[in-house]
């Protein structure tokens, strides 16, 4: 069915009937779990009423039992929480998962079946099926950039994450640069609209709530150029003189000061285990104060070097480093020294 986002792996239907549906009960969940409320928000949205009530209370009269229960469903291990088996037949709607994410995914999938026919004398019909489903990959990302672009209001932000989450992407990021309120640094983010903590603190509940980690994302190598742009900022360029300087120098201590204060600030904000630290498209690097250093030891390594200090930095806080590698010669390397993330292109290596 193209109402379906993603295809599933499985649809199969089940004769000709049909399941109409104009009142909702939820059996088997709490009424604040993520399933509940997700589909309350939804629902309403069509004028369907919701009512949660215990397994084995009676049902309103013309009601239809939407349950949950726990289920073994076939999936690969990597993958096998997320997995779901949906199921509508005459006697209401079931979800089988093996996890929370896997129910809730389920969940997305009978709100796009039920928006997907015209309703009928007031209630909504579905046909007969069945619907398994699992990703093929574990995890699902999204990053949104807001430095270069416009800075969204956190009603914009909450409406693309709803959005992510019906399409069972399961992480975002938030690009930054130089648009999160760090305190001491309000030259550099004053006129910038930046994300304040309580901001990343509401977002990312708002993204749990809906089966989506939200990763803190810094970058801390090149495009610091709306930092370096500044006094006393400038002063740890790679190209001080530059008119606006784009990377840091890596073999200057007070980058990785600067970059230990932004950390220490953005970090506990966010539930998420691991941090983008970016460190992609180091344009400048050995152009100028660290030029020495990279002709005797290779660019290569002076880059790879500052990166493990970063990944010190970053682990030191019980967090991950993800980074976004800016060549393919580097990955092999990295990969021995920390937990990584590489998203390579060969366009960046020399």
């Amino acid at each position: 069915m193209e109402s379906i986002f993603p295809t599933p792996k499985k649809l199969c239907l089940l004769g000709t009937g049909f399941l109409t549906v104009g009142k909702a009960v939820i059996h088997g969940l709490p009424d604040s779990s993520h399933i509940s409320l997700y589909l309350r928000r939804n629902l309403a949205l069509l004028d369907i009423d919701v009512t949660i009530l215990p397994v084995g209370a009676p049902c309103p009269p013309e009601s239809t039992v939407f349950a949950v229960i726990p289920g073994l469903v076939d999936a690969p291990e990597s993958v096998a929480l997320q997995a779901y088996r949906l199921s509508v037949a005459h006697d209401g709607i079931r979800i089988e998962a093996n996890d929370v994410a896997g129910a809730f995914y389920g969940a997305c999938t009978f709100v796009q079946l039920l928006r997907s026919p015209p309703a009928h004398n007031g209630s909504f019909a579905i046909p007969h099926l069945t619907v398994e489903d699992y990703p093929r990959i574990p995890n699902r990302g999204v990053m949104l950039d807001i430095s270069r672009d416009k800075v969204p209001r956190l009603d914009t932000l909450e409406t693309l994450i709803d959005l992510l989450a019906e399409f069972k992407i399961n992480e975002a990021q938030l690009y930054t640069e130089h648009t999160f309120a760090y305190k001491g640094h309000e030259k550099v983010w004053r006129d910038a609209s930046p994300m304040t903590a309580g901001d990343i603190e509401r977002l990312d509940a708002f993204c749990a709530q809906r089966c989506i980690r939200l990763v803190p994302n810094q970058n801390s190598f090149g495009h610091m150029h709306r930092w370096l742009k500044h006094q006393p900022y400038r002063q740890l360029a790679e190209c001080p003189d530059d008119p606006e300087p784009f990377g840091l120098c890596p073999i200057d201590p007070g980058s990785l000061s600067l970059l230990d204060d932004l950390y220490a600030q953005l970090l506990p904000h966010f539930s998420a285990d691991t941090f983008n630290v970016g460190c992609d498209e180091t344009f400048d690097l050995g152009k100028c104060r660290s030029k020495a250093e990279c002709e005797a030891k290779g660019t290569s390594t002076v880059y790879l070097e500052f990166l493990g200090k970063i990944h010190q930095l970053v682990t030191a806080k019980h967090v991950r480093v993800v980074s976004l590698c800016p060549c393919l010669r580097c990955a092999a390397v990295f990969l021995r020294c920390a937990t990584v993330f590489l998203a390579c292109s060969g366009r960046f290596c020399s």
